[in-house]
């Protein structure tokens, strides 16, 4: 009989749990059918019965909900939360409330705390993500999305708004490597390769620019940005073909629609295929867009000086000499405009560059020889040898070249015109031993042979003389230089033997 009773306690005290617990599932039915009055009235019964009760809480906060009282809802929730306080499911559902009325901080924070409790759930990272970027909390929405795509690398969603906050934040790097992921999902959808074009143009990633813009001109081939900026990437990475490349895909937009860089590159790359009518007319462009600035005049007077057109190549030199201070294109720029002087027989004007390029590298080989070249043509003898013994002297310390032949042709001629003036100064003895320094690196050079000839045969050394004279005729048949040696040896009454 105690038995019975006992039993019947037990019955009795737990009778109002199990009534409650059918109230829950009894409401939770009819928030399936969405008769969400009825669930309202089952579950605030079912709450009654059984306070304690935690899910009749949550779930009366779902009917509350779903039938829009929202602030019954927020009160059912705060009840069930408190008896339940580590339930993920209660706090996503308080941040689903709190979105609905508009209170984004509220949602945010009971949208993360549900996250700390489910860290794995992609639907409720969604809405964590999501609530952080409409209140503009930027780093927050990006870390929710960063989650999602660590558990489901290819969820479309969390990418694409990634995407969207790295590109809003000016973040190329990470924008490019997100919306690379995209691009791969997506290799037909011109706007997202775009997208993702556009990121590694900011970043400069011109190998992957390339491999984009290859990609993305199959899928539409008469995108002329695309065609711009992967004319000009070709140009960048410049390996074997690139820079026709980049010539030939510039060649098929409209010139006058290139900004300055792109003009430069095209001009470039057309100077490469060695087109320097084009490349000029590309170049002059680019001038013309800003003629104030400094980086084109360089580049346009070598290419003048291409085409001869020497006046135009000093212009542009001394107006890189004027707006760029830069030890290498100061130099460049003053033996450039001397050199083009030389060519219009200014040969004063020209002297004033080249020591203004000396004066700035004054162990320049090819400066002091051209140096020595323009006073050979204003007839300074004296110094025109001293500027070519200082051509041997420099090449003499360029131990980085001494085994090669890199200055065959600079010691020929610093010889050469070293022991020429030996022998227009009756130094006959000093001006053959010079010259036969040059034979050395030019031993096939008709007027130097002559020359030899000539020295020895002032000298009286006949058949040094005969000798050279001999070699004109053997190895430069047919030229002014064996008329004049056959002529010397009459004057000597001598023969070459057959």
């Amino acid at each position: 009989m105690k038995l019975s009773i006992t039993l019947l306690a037990a019955f009795l005290t737990l009778a109002p749990a199990l009534r409650a617990q059918d109230g829950v599932d009894v409401g939770k039915e009819a928030i399936k059918n969405g008769n969400f009055l009825k669930a309202i009235d089952d579950l605030r019964d079912a709450a009654k019965k059984d306070k304690k009760n935690a899910q009749a809480f949550y779930w009366l906060g779902m009917a509350f909900f779903k039938a829009e009282s929202l602030d019954q809802a927020g009160a059912a929730l705060v009840q069930a939360r408190d008896l339940d306080e580590k339930n993920a499911l209660i706090y996503e559902l308080m941040g689903d409330v709190y979105a609905s009325q508009k209170l984004s901080a509220a949602a945010i924070q009971q949208f993360k705390r549900a996250s700390e409790l489910d860290s794995t759930n992609v639907p409720l990272l969604m809405k964590l993500g999501d609530a952080s970027k409409k209140a503009r909390m930027y780093t927050e929405a990006a870390t929710a999305y960063t989650q999602i795509v660590k558990l489901d690398t290819v969820n479309e969603k969390a990418l694409t708004e990634l995407a969207s906050l790295y590109t809003r934040g000016k973040q190329w790097a990470n924008a490019a490597r997100v919306l690379g992921m995209l691009a791969k999902m997506k290799p037909t959808d011109l706007t997202t390769q775009m997208s993702y074009f556009k990121a590694l143009e900011e970043i400069k990633e011109y190998a992957l620019i390339i491999e984009v813009g290859e990609h993305i001109l199959t899928l539409n081939k008469d995108s002329q940005d695309v065609k711009e900026a992967l004319a000009g990437a070709y140009k960048r990475r410049n390996e074997p073909g690139d820079l026709k490349k980049a010539a030939d895909l510039f060649g098929t937009v409209n010139a006058d629609s290139l900004d300055r860089d792109k003009l430069k590159a095209y001009a470039i790359a057309l100077k490469s295929q060695d087109d320097y009518v084009k490349a000029t007319d590309i170049m002059e462009r680019a001038y013309r867009k800003d003629t104030s600035a400094c980086d084109v005049p360089y580049d346009l007077g070598t290419f003048y000086m291409k085409l001869k057109k020497w006046r135009e190549a000093i212009a542009m030199f001394e107006k890189k000499i004027a707006c760029d201070t830069t030890t290498g294109f100061q130099f460049a720029s003053h033996l450039n405009a001397g050199m083009s002087l030389m060519q219009i027989k200014e040969f004063k004007a020209a002297l004033a560059h080249i020591q203004g390029a000396i004066d700035r590298r004054p162990d320049n080989i090819q400066a002091w020889l051209t140096l020595a070249q323009d006073y050979a043509q204003l007839s300074e003898d004296t110094k025109k040898v001293d500027a070519y013994q200082k051509v041997l002297d420099l090449i003499a310390a360029d131990t980085a070249n001494a085994t090669t032949n890199v200055h065959d042709g600079h010691k020929a001629e610093a010889y050469r015109m070293i022991g020429v003036q030996y022998l227009l100064d009756k130094k006959y003895a000093k001006a053959v031993e010079v010259l036969k320094k040059a034979l050395e690196f030019a031993p096939k050079d008709c007027q130097v042979l002559l020359w030899i000839a000539q020295s020895n045969q002032n000298s009286n050394n006949k058949e040094e003389a005969k000798k050279y004279y001999c070699k004109v005729l053997k190895t430069c048949p047919n030229t002014p230089q064996a008329k004049d040696a056959q002529k010397g040896l009459e004057v000597l009454g001598l023969k070459c033997e057959d």
